[in-house]
């Protein structure tokens, strides 16, 4: 993100919260009225607090672009979709975490399936690490694994557990699942850094990840990059590492007249599987010699009027590194 104003020309601030601050508006609130009026919020939509913030840059004419998360069907009662109730809410963007989940359930459960011939039930079980229960990431999450589970007779989740996106939390929890349910040979995990932290339990109690167990997630990191290419881990690639980015690229396209109707962004990257021979790419992608040297305005429909949609995808940053070599 900070690249990305910087290229731009924007001021970018970051205010860092913590959990407490989530359900303690006026901490926040505080930090916001000690800086000067910014022309936008960019922030993650939590229950309680996104809202607030809605009101907020109502009340104070400043835009709010919504990344990251998706919003209940029942907040969505109450706060409509962007300028629908809040005439200064402009944009959000969300990766559709429900279609990931039932893709990454089914290729798992696909990966597993052949070892059931040796099961006198036949059965593929699963568990599912999910995020924090105040998070409509986290409904999403086990929305799709439980989809899978209906649409596959011959496939059963366990238990699903919440852990609140901790990775000691989610070592901990999958550490007793497993030892509680030892027939169990698919985890679906919501947060790449859980999903290690699974790993590492799983071959602590002597269990094998990509042979007798399939650990599935969404990647974006370097250690999780290691272990889909060791096939330890089953990965698609995480889109919603660019979400900040994207932000930055759409609110300048707004400013600028470019792009200047409200707008839904929903990204799918189900379907990004991560191929062991697009690794290196993806590695690339995130190195830092790299991201800090694209230039962001690559991705804007205001200085590439060629592009009809914002793409974040492997082939336009493949195109953007090659502008850089």
């Amino acid at each position: 993100m900070r690249k990305a104003a910087q290229d731009f020309g924007m001021q970018l601030t970051s205010l860092h919260t913590s959990r407490h601050d989530v359900h303690d508006f006026s901490s926040l609130i505080n930090q916001i009225n000690d800086l000067d009026k910014p022309d936008f919020l960019i922030y993650v939509y939590q229950y309680k607090l996104g809202e607030k913030l809605l009101e907020y840059g109502e009340q104070h004419q400043i835009k709010s672009f919504v990344i990251n998360t998706s919003i209940s069907e029942d907040q969505r009662q109450q706060i409509g979709r962007p300028t629908e109730k809040y005439k200064n809410w402009i944009a959000h963007s969300y990766a559709n975490l429900s279609d990931i989940s039932l893709e990454l359930s089914k290729k798992a459960y696909g990966l597993a399936k052949p070892l059931t011939q040796f099961k006198e039930d036949k059965q593929v079980y699963g568990i599912v690490l999910s995020g924090s229960r105040d998070s409509d990431l986290a409904f999403q999450w086990n929305h799709g694994a439980n989809k899978a589970e209906s649409e596959l007779d011959d496939f059963q989740i366990k238990q699903t557990v919440y852990t609140s996106f901790n990775a000691n939390i989610g070592y901990d929890k999958a550490k007793k699942l497993l030892q509680r349910y030892p027939d169990v040979s698919v985890i679906i995990s919501i947060d790449e850094n859980v999903a290690l932290a699974a790993i590492k339990a799983a071959e602590e109690l002597g269990r094998k990840p990509g042979e007798d167990i399939f650990i599935a997630g969404s990647a974006s990191l370097m250690a999780t990059f290691d272990m889909a290419e060791q096939k330890k881990l089953l990965a698609s690639y995480a889109l919603s590492i660019w979400f900040g980015v994207h932000a930055i690229v759409y609110l300048h396209d707004y400013n600028s007249n470019q792009y200047d109707q409200a707008k839904e962004f929903s990204y799918n990257f189900a379907d990004t599987d991560m191929l062991t021979s697009q690794i290196p790419t993806y590695r690339k992608i995130i190195a830092t010699n790299t991201w800090q040297n694209i230039d962001y305005r690559r991705f804007s429909l205001a200085f590439s009027p060629h592009l009809h949609n914002y793409d974040f995808s492997l082939y336009a940053f493949e195109k953007a590194m090659l502008a850089i070599e």
